[in-house]
């Protein structure tokens, strides 16, 4: 049990039993329809009169508007996902007991994101092969896009899922949903609001205006299902590169702070200290 094949394996039954495998059922279903889709909008359009470029054109922007639309989503579901699994752990004691058999800490928190990787790279290639097949009857993704662009997406899933896992490790789910999920919520509304009642703080305000330098969306550092950055598809070079650094920097104080906390927490008398 104390290999960490093992371990991941035990975790991976863990995701299994909480019906998580029915998420990746419902991610092959959807991709089907969206395959259906794509066939039957390019068939509408023909049927309608107009030409193949014109019918493939209305099908790729109908699977751009998809994409964007699914980015998002699907980095709230990995926060979700991601901010349950040690909190369970700990909940059914798994936790108790695998430390109790001697596994250090930074392996058990290892061997618990091994397994959500798992399940996430398993999600994004469904996910992705669903956008290949509707792609490929577009013409709207090259090979090298179809070879690749699927790291794009996978990329700044794991490390959204990684800065969370790590704060999970110490924290409620709740209190991890509020980090990740409420604050940056309220960071988007508050702004946005005209006339903000004197009441509240300027300096409140400000800060949450700012909030984004601590928790960025990783919807915003993906190019998927395409391979660059452009007008139609994200920020241009220049500002892609301070994305890039800053959601690299900010996740990783999250991640580390997390490991740290983890560190130095007292998960009970009969586990291991080290």
């Amino acid at each position: 049990m104390t290999g960490f094949g093992s371990l991941v394996r035990l975790f991976l039954r863990d995701l299994v039993r909480r019906k998580f495998l029915w998420v990746l059922v419902v991610l092959t279903l959807a991709m089907v329809g969206l395959a259906y889709a794509t066939t039957r909008t390019i068939e509408e359009a023909l049927g309608n009169g107009e030409t193949w470029e014109m019918a493939t054109r209305r099908a790729t922007s109908q699977l751009e508007s998809f994409a964007s639309w699914m980015r998002p989503w699907l980095a709230f579901a990995v926060v979700l996902l991601a901010a349950q699994l040690a909190p369970e752990s700990r909940r059914n004691g798994t936790t108790q007991f695998v430390l109790a058999l001697g596994v250090r800490r930074h392996v058990l928190a290892a061997a618990q994101f091994a397994a959500l990787a798992l399940v996430l790279t398993g999600g994004v290639l469904i996910v992705h092969a669903g956008f290949v097949v509707a792609g490929a009857r577009t013409g709207n993704m090259h090979p090298l896009e179809i070879a690749a662009s699927w790291l794009t997406l996978l990329a700044p899933l794991l490390a959204i899922a990684a800065s969370v896992l790590s704060v999970s490790l110490t924290a409620s789910a709740l209190e991890t949903y509020l980090l990740f999920l409420a604050v940056p919520l309220l960071a988007s509304i508050v702004p946005t609001i005209h006339g903000v009642p004197k009441v509240v703080p300027l300096a409140f305000v400000r800060a949450l205006e700012n909030v984004k330098l601590l928790l960025p969306d990783p919807a915003e550092l993906t190019t998927w299902p395409h391979m660059t950055f452009g007008e139609a598809h994200g920020p241009p070079f220049p500002e892609w590169g301070f994305l890039v650094a800053q959601a690299c920097t900010a996740l990783a104080f999250w991640t580390l702070l997390g490991l740290w906390r983890q560190s130095r927490h007292d998960f009970g008398s009969r586990t291991a200290t080290k």
